[in-house]
């Protein structure tokens, strides 16, 4: 399935919320920002039936518009919104709602994202457009499907935390899953624990060697998850994270990734003074 957007103006009580937060904070600052410039951002909704949406993305911004219908009379009641088309899958329509509302506990959204990929209903990208959540979001929910069955049920009941569960690479869920699972249940591990946990479980078993590699390929997949994360931002905020990360010194980064493979070069020389 193709989730395919379209741009349109519709009736702002045709949009459902059905958020479950109650802490969002003030928005008068937005509400003076939309009735001064308009809504530069259209709120992102799901058609659900005729005439009915429902609001996947834009919470503060519908709060705002909301509270402006009620103190500007002449203010349009329509509302610009990227509507995501194209999607009659009834499945498909529950679990954007369920996940909302938050219905659903992480393994059990991890099982509904599993069962339409594996139906070839959506893909990894159309799901995370139609919960407006990251990619990260997904995939640390799909990840624990590698884990079994009892300490699926441990995540589910909240003995061992979903932050912890999500934090295990796969290959070490597959092959030390029993020990480390038990000593983050009896240590009650958030994720910085869960990571401390492998290292010692792995350590044991593998070289230093093993481990460190291990640790470069974490790193990896670190900066893709973090160059994605900056990707889904919005402008202003994008533009502080950039602003910040232009202090580091990434001259003297690159200096010292230099140095190391020219030390790692030297290390792989044989006594005739050639590279293996």
């Amino acid at each position: 399935m193709e989730v395919k957007m379209k741009l349109a103006e519709i009736p702002i009580e045709q949009v459902d919320e059905n958020q479950p937060r109650k802490d969002f904070q003030d928005v008068s600052d937005l509400v003076g920002s939309i009735v001064k410039s308009g809504l530069l951002e259209p709120l992102k909704v799901i058609q659900k039936a005729p005439d009915r949406y429902l609001l996947i993305d834009g919470e503060r911004r519908y709060r705002a518009l909301t509270k402006i219908r009620s103190t500007h009379k002449q203010f349009s009641k329509n509302v610009k919104c990227i509507i995501l088309a194209g999607i009659k899958n009834k499945l498909i329509i529950q679990l954007v709602t369920d996940v909302h509302k938050q219905k659903l506990n992480p393994i059990e959204e991890a099982n509904a994202f599993h069962s339409l990929i594996s139906k070839g209903k959506v893909n990894i990208t159309d799901i995370r457009i139609l919960i407006g959540k990251p990619r990260e979001y997904v995939m640390k929910r799909l990840k624990l499907l590698a884990y079994s069955e009892d300490s699926q049920k441990k995540i589910k009941s909240g003995k061992l935390s979903f932050s912890a569960a999500s934090s295990i690479p796969i290959d070490s869920i597959k092959a030390k899953e029993k020990e480390i699972v038990s000593r983050m249940v009896d240590e009650n591990a958030n994720a910085e624990d869960a990571r401390k946990i492998v290292y010692e479980v792995e350590s044991r078993n593998q070289s230093r060697v093993e481990v460190f590699i291990r640790e470069i390929k974490g790193w990896n997949d670190e900066i893709k998850s973090f160059g994605f994360f900056l990707r889904m931002l919005p402008e202003d905020e994008r533009k502080l994270i950039v602003k910040n990360l232009l202090s580091i010194s990434f001259e003297d980064i690159e200096t010292e990734i230099e140095d190391l493979k020219t030390d790692m070069l030297k290390v792989t020389e044989d006594k005739d003074g050639k590279t293996k």
